[in-house]
């Protein structure tokens, strides 16, 4: 016979508040600030201990799942058979995985469906940790002040329903933080730049971590994980709903993909452990869920909130079809260039490979448009199967450093064809020629070096790399270059970054595409017959160079002998 465990739970619950209000006269209430199920400190409760629960409790000290579900009770949208709308925890195969995940990992990210109960496993999690551990420090961070709240009212309607035996005095509690007598805390609010600077917490957590503003994000996420990283048990963990291809997108393609047994079934590069929840893992969905939702919210929606796809922001220049198909790799290594400045190198210089290096400077003007150097080499002989084989992307990249660091850039990769928006830094260009004496560096029909974008010049630009990419005939692989193309979407009128995002290396890409962009020469172009028209043409360098110019098509991208050809130092340098 079923025993209903909540009103067990009241009567044992009641008996115990009569011997607490009896054994602390002292006392006016046996509760912080007359709160009812909100213990104060400092009470006697001699009176309401014994030694089977002293076992009960060092039993939950030693067994978290134990603990959790004999002791937490959670409530429900339907009442059980005895009318009750809360009931004993009964984690779902999911939940444990979460919580073993918590367990034994640091540094953990979460992916979960929309309404599937991940903020009451870490909440579970959370408690556990405060009431076996004194002084222990918890901070919940989340996109909105509301969503942080709930998870401090979530902590308190646990703490209520748990016997007062066990459950450790109260010293505060309000809406944004409660503290133990033991000293172990928990504390909430919206994510801020500043969050969590100076809080010293054993556990940071993030929940809706995709839905924090990018700009928010960053400094914040900049100044905390250090932080926790240099404590010996400190852990960051973050769960979340996908929200485009973000800062949570970024974090999760380079942590390590684990299933559900934790057995690592895609190797990251960072510290983080990742790990999907799916949306048929709930109890209840099934196919016919599946049909319902889609029909009521559509395909897309079902994607992202349910499927955890990460799709692109709304109204983004390519879809999410082709979006997905763009893989992140691993750079195979970072070469430094004049060592200050990293270059992700994902093919080695092959001499017998065709390249091209783009070149979007940055403007350097502040605030939103306080934009980044885009370089990038391409690897162009097969015009059907361009290759993104190296970036470099600095915002610290100055006029002074650019034309040696295109300079160096260009030598490794066969004295690379170099092409620079020049509506920005046409300096940069033209120092790369006459100072350094390089000549394969692009020149408009009317000598001018580079590219000055117009409107029209622009769009042709961005619509042929659109078509080009969406047709597979090149292939993007580093993820900074995946991450704007996802941000990259129509605003006032025209295509460019969403609000606090950027957009450099989707125009340095979009510079490629402008030798692509003339609807009559298009075929011409593709089939490479005549990429290089304006290239090698004496009267076009005005005089620059005295010496033949001429580039044979055959010839482009070989290696010289010099050793200038080759990054400085000897062959170590490629290792």
């Amino acid at each position: 016979m079923k025993v209903d465990k909540l009103k067990l739970f009241k009567q044992e619950y009641s008996e115990d508040v009569e011997i607490l209000k009896r054994t602390n006269p002292e006392h006016i209430s046996i509760w912080n600030g007359n709160r009812y199920g909100l213990k104060k400190s400092g009470l006697d409760i001699s009176g309401i201990i014994s030694d089977e629960r002293i076992i009960e409790m060092s039993k939950c000290q030693d067994d978290i799942y134990y603990f959790i579900e004999n002791y937490i009770f959670i409530q429900t949208r339907n009442k059980d058979e005895f009318g009750n709308r809360y009931r004993l925890f009964e984690l779902r195969k999911y939940q444990r995985e979460q919580i073993e995940l918590y367990l034994n990992h640091r540094f953990v990210l979460l992916m979960y469906p929309r309404r599937s109960g991940k903020t009451s496993g870490t909440v579970a999690y959370f408690l556990w940790r405060m009431m076996f551990e004194s002084n222990f420090i918890i901070l919940c961070l989340a996109n909105k002040n509301t969503v942080a709240m709930k998870l401090i009212a979530e902590i308190r309607r646990f703490i209520k329903l748990l016997p007062l035996w066990m459950v450790e005095g109260i010293e505060k509690a309000n809406e944004h933080e409660i503290v133990f007598e033991n000293g172990s805390r928990i504390s909430s609010s919206a994510t801020t730049e500043d969050a969590g600077r100076s809080e010293g917490a054993h556990i940071v957590y993030c929940d809706e971590l995709g839905f924090i503003d990018n700009n928010t994000w960053e400094p914040f996420f900049g100044a905390v994980f250090p932080v926790v990283t240099d404590g010996d048990n400190s852990q960051f963990l973050g769960t979340s709903t996908p929200n485009g291809m973000n800062h949570f997108w970024k974090l999760w393609e380079e942590g390590s993909e684990v299933d559900a047994e934790g057995n690592i079934i895609r190797q990251g590069t960072s510290e983080f452990i990742v790990k999907t929840i799916k949306w048929n893992d709930v109890p209840g969905r099934d196919e016919e869920f599946k049909r319902k939702t889609i029909a009521t919210i559509g395909e897309d929606a079902w994607n992202q909130d349910f499927d955890c796809q990460f799709l692109g922001s709304a109204g983004t220049l390519l879809d999410a079809v082709t979006l997905k198909k763009m893989v992140k790799r691993t750079p195979l290594r970072v070469f430094k260039v004049l060592d200050d400045y990293d270059l992700k190198i994902y093919q080695e210089p092959d001499k017998t490979r065709k390249y091209i290096v783009t070149h979007d400077p940055a403007s350097g003007h502040g605030g939103e448009h306080d934009d980044n150097t885009a370089i990038i080499v391409w690897d162009v002989k097969d015009l059907y199967a361009i290759k993104q084989v190296a970036v470099l992307y600095d915002k610290n990249l100055d006029e002074l450093d650019a034309p040696f660091v295109l300079h160096k850039i260009c030598k490794m990769y066969n004295n690379a064809l170099e092409i620079s928006e020049r509506n920005k830094a046409e300096g940069i260009p033209m120092k790369l020629m006459r100072e350094l004496d390089y000549k394969n560096v692009f020149l408009d029909e009317k000598g001018f070096v580079g590219i000055h974008q117009t409107e029209s010049s622009r769009n042709a630009s961005i619509s042929i790399m659109k078509r080009i990419i969406k047709e597979g005939k090149i292939d993007i692989v580093d993820a900074e270059t995946i991450f704007e193309f996802s941000t990259f979407i129509k605003r006032a009128g025209k295509y460019q970054a969403d609000t606090g995002k950027h957009d450099d290396l989707v125009m340095s890409t979009s510079l490629l595409c402008f030798l692509l962009s003339d609807e009559k020469n298009f075929d011409k172009y593709f089939t490479g017959t005549s990429l290089y028209q304006y290239i090698g043409r004496e009267d076009i360098y005005n005089g620059i160079f005295t010496e033949d110019l001429s580039i044979d098509e055959d010839d482009f991208g070989g290696f010289d002998d010099e050793d200038d050809d080759l990054p400085d130092g000897d062959d170590d340098d490629f290792i």
